[in-house]
């Protein structure tokens, strides 16, 4: 236990080479090239590897300990991590949604590569406002990582999107969640919590706030 870490901030791991094995209590990840991995403080994790070389964004939530000045473009891990210091941040639950208050593994992750390297030539270059920019370009990354968290499958998604395309057509029609269920073949409880989960309101509510929409145009 003593090689284990306790997190003091939110951390992003992307792999860029080599291999590390991640253990967290009752889990264990392997760390390979384009695995990314994203933890939340009070999180604790015991890191082995013989060699590896990543990307590791260290960030605060809160914004009350903003004292990061450093940039190390590619981190190179060997051995096993053990790091001992005093907490940095406050440990920050949302009120919704639990992701950001846990961890998240990603086995293929290429598509969030680029971001990442955004975020690094922003914080290195550091021109005029380069912190806001880096702030914007993280809060973009972590909400698509909140997404692929919930979005497990293609054919939910699919569901969605046929609720969606049909309600902005049909705003000013009768709309029912039975009617809807014959639409994406979901039963009518189940479609409304993957609706719940990819748009943060329910079908309902998200009915309501169109025509209210439509309604201050007119």
């Amino acid at each position: 236990k003593e090689n284990w870490v306790m997190v003091q901030d939110c951390r992003i791991f992307y792999v860029l080479s080599g291999k590390a094995e991640l253990y967290m209590p009752d889990l264990h990840y392997s760390l390979i090239p384009g695995v990314l991995f994203y933890c939340h403080t009070a999180n604790s994790y015991n890191l082995v590897s013989d060699g590896m070389e990543c990307i590791c964004l260290n960030f605060d939530l809160t914004q009350e300990n903003n004292m990061h000045t450093t940039i190390y473009p590619r981190i190179s891990i060997a051995g096993v991590i053990n790091v001992s210091h005093k907490a940095v941040t406050k440990n920050t639950h949302f009120k919704e949604d639990n992701f950001f208050s846990t961890h998240l593994f990603i086995p293929n992750a290429a598509e969030y590569l680029n971001v990442l390297n955004v975020i690094l030539k922003e914080f290195a270059m550091k021109k005029i406002y380069y912190k806001e920019a880096c702030s914007g370009i993280l809060k973009t990354l972590l909400t698509n990582l909140y997404r692929h968290s919930i979005c497990t499958t293609d054919n939910s998604v699919d569901a969605v999107s046929k609720v969606l395309d049909y309600i902005t057509s049909n705003f000013d029609k009768p709309i029912t969640n039975q009617l809807l269920s014959e639409i994406t073949n979901y039963h009518e409880n189940h479609l409304n919590r993957l609706f719940l989960n990819h748009t943060g309101t329910t079908i309902h509510k998200y009915i309501l706030s169109i025509r209210i929409n439509e309604a201050k145009k007119l």
